[in-house]
């Protein structure tokens, strides 16, 4: 048995498995996990912009369990359905911040170890979503080590340009 959200449409947002709880549903999810294990340093300090059920919060949550995350989202509906229906856990390790995440990212003064943009709305990518150019920001401080992971076109399985999205990120 498993439990689905969606954002009006039939476009599947996030899942959680009952009988297996830490299991992704989604295939770009354990891509990104996988890059996020890939990481060469330690991660203290992880930014999510984007939560839907919450399952890449709470896996995070499971592997590192002493890192620090801020997860940014738009609706509170949102953010309340993650703790109540997902099984978000609820620990001062998350910071779940209601917040739009384009003017989040250009006002936040916090370092974080890395980035994940998972923004959707009921069809893809929210268009006002930060991309690469715009986390360059962050790149300044040098003190900074981010990996910035988006997935765009979910299920069409490429970026805008053409390029395949699973198991791709990039590194500024």
């Amino acid at each position: 048995m498993a439990r689905s959200l969606y954002f009006g449409t039939r476009v599947e947002q996030s899942r959680l498995y009952f009988n297996a709880p830490m299991t992704l549903a989604f295939e770009y999810q354990e891509a990104l996990m996988e890059a996020i294990l890939e990481h060469p340093a330690a991660i203290n300090r992880l930014l999510t912009l984007g939560l839907g059920g919450g399952s890449l919060p709470a896996q995070m949550h499971h592997i590192f369990p002493k890192c620090q995350q801020t997860v940014v989202e738009l609706r509170p509906a949102v953010i309340d359905i993650a703790y109540r229906y997902f099984h978000l856990p609820e620990t001062p390790h998350i910071d779940t911040r209601e917040a739009d995440a384009y003017m989040f990212v250009l006002q936040e003064t916090e370092r974080y170890d890395i980035i994940v943009i998972d923004l959707y709305d009921a069809t893809a990518c929210r268009p006002n979503s930060p991309t690469k150019s715009s986390c360059s920001l962050c790149k300044t401080d040098q003190a900074w080590r981010i990996i910035v992971i988006q997935f765009v076109e979910r299920h069409a399985g490429k970026d805008p340009q053409g390029h395949p999205l699973l198991g791709r990120h990039d590194r500024l």
